[in-house]
């Protein structure tokens, strides 16, 4: 889950979820259920994962499935990528995005 506070694990009845700190810059980017519960775009999550990706923590260092959905749209991913303040940051979250897409267009035998 992202949260704009500390990175920190927590654990309720539900089960134990971990909270990682995205910057104020690159912290949006969800739609609200019927039900209220904010959940990001896929677009997103997936920019997201790159994000911590491109950061120190292990969790995040491969995606070992993904499938794109229909509708996917890969300008939507990139246009968080302008959101984030420092190049070398960018220029990672970049390199782990792109990875992320070739990767799932060629398990999918597509590449668009």
């Amino acid at each position: 889950m992202a949260t704009q506070g500390r990175t920190q694990r927590a654990t309720t009845n539900a089960g134990t979820f971990s909270l990682h700190h995205l910057a104020p810059e690159v912290f949006g980017g969800f739609e609200e259920t019927p039900a209220g519960l904010r959940l990001a775009t896929t677009e997103k999550a997936l920019f997201d994962f790159a994000y911590l990706a491109a950061g120190r923590s292990r969790l995040f260092a491969t995606l070992p499935e993904l499938e794109l959905p229909r509708g996917f749209k890969e300008s939507e991913a990139r246009r968080w990528l302008r959101k984030i303040p420092s190049a070398r940051s960018r220029t990672l979250t970049d390199a782990r995005l792109t990875s992320f897409l070739t990767r799932a267009r060629a398990a999918a035998g597509t590449d668009r």
